[in-house]
């Protein structure tokens, strides 16, 4: 019965998001480039800022689900090191159209994959990771919008580095095809 129950509610989450915006419709794919800016919030580093660079791709698999991709870079310097992490994340977005006629599309997502981390001293590690965040895109055209993105990412490091997390505000743009 839960599940019954469960499944209608998500049936009807995205049946109301029906209403898509040209760029957001089933089966059109999503190019995104960005820039943000981070602070380390949990671990050895913490109050550490950063400068990423992100580039996603997704696909719609209906007006409301996004299944998307992306690589980010993040550069660091501060408190007598420097660090190169490239995460990579793939998870799906939840867009929430307000109808046909609206240029602004409202969206949360999570993430899941993992970080490629390269001090400037010691050696290199992967770690798993995870990222969630949510969103605005404002379509100023058909096929593309400027978007504004808050996250929140950790990855799961080892006794020298520790679990990293930090909060990323970004903006970007995206283009729909």
């Amino acid at each position: 019965m839960k599940k019954t129950l469960m499944s209608i509610a998500g049936l009807g989450l995205v049946l109301a998001a029906a209403q898509a915006n040209a760029g957001t419709e089933a089966g059109k794919f999503e190019l995104t480039a960005s820039v943000a800016d981070t602070a380390e919030v949990v671990g050895n580093n913490s109050g550490l800022n950063s400068v990423d660079a992100t580039l996603g791709f997704g696909y719609f698999l209906t007006s409301a689900i996004e299944v998307k991709g992306n690589v980010i870079g993040v550069w660091s310097t501060g408190k007598g090191s420097s660090n190169t992490l490239l995460y990579f994340l793939v998870g799906p977005d939840y867009n929430f159209n307000l109808g046909a006629d609206s240029k602004l599309v409202p969206y949360v997502g999570a993430y899941g994959g993992g970080v490629y981390y390269g001090p400037s001293s010691g050696s290199s590690s992967f770690f798993p990771a995870f990222d969630a965040h949510l969103g605005l895109k404002y379509f100023v055209t058909e096929r593309t919008s400027i978007n504004a993105q808050v996250s929140y990412q950790e990855y799961f490091g080892n006794s020298t580095t520790g679990d990293v997390g930090s909060v990323i505000t970004s903006i970007g743009i995206s283009y729909f095809f």
